[in-house]
């Protein structure tokens, strides 16, 4: 039972990850893993509530790339809330300090063509639908950037500091990777 708490918080977070990956292993999901990259202006990371995944990959994708365009957003939260405490204290742990977020619903984020929607799950993409209809925005699941590839970034929200610490280390592998393509992908566009 602890192997499943500390990878995958629950049952119901097993059946979603192995359903979603299922769908990316069978195509449906392929779709976003990929990214064109000379249409992004800026990453912005979406989770539910912006108190534990979305903060986490912004903060550390700011970190790694200072110089980028990067935002974060929940689909269902109140703005200006803080982060989740656990959250923050295990983001300690990867030299990330969530201790001055303030949270952004999704009603008071402005999407804006050029953006790369970056979410952790399948729902999200859903949930974003009527806000990016005609909109030249991508949309990409963050886990896809994982080795290996984890098509739903389960919520640790209310879960364990174990599966806290695996869920965003599944976050920092996935925007490393997703950033490393980003940068060479800038890098062979200014040498052509």
């Amino acid at each position: 039972m602890r192997v499943l708490t500390e990878n995958f918080a629950n049952i119901r977070g097993l059946i979603r990850t192995v359903l979603a990956n299922l769908f990316w292993f069978f195509g449906p999901y392929r779709k976003y893993g990929k990214v064109d990259w000379s249409k992004v202006d800026r990453m912005v990371f979406v989770c539910q509530g912006n108190i534990c995944r979305s903060p986490f990959a912004y903060y550390l994708a700011a970190k790694l790339s200072p110089h980028s365009s990067i935002a974060s957003f929940g689909t269902s939260t109140t703005s200006g809330l803080g982060a989740n405490d656990r959250a923050v204290d295990v983001a300690r742990d990867f030299g990330v300090d969530l201790s001055g977020h303030q949270t952004t619903n999704i009603s008071a984020f402005s999407i804006e063509s050029g953006d790369l929607l970056i979410v952790m799950e399948d729902r999200h993409i859903f949930q974003l639908e009527n806000q990016i209809s005609g909109k030249k925005v991508q949309v990409c699941l963050l886990g896809l950037w994982c080795h290996p590839k984890f098509a739903l970034l389960y919520d640790p929200f209310e879960h364990g500091r174990d599966y806290f610490s695996v869920c965003f280390k599944r976050i920092e592998a996935s925007v490393s990777n997703l950033l490393d393509e980003y940068n060479h992908s800038h890098l062979k566009a200014g040498e052509e």
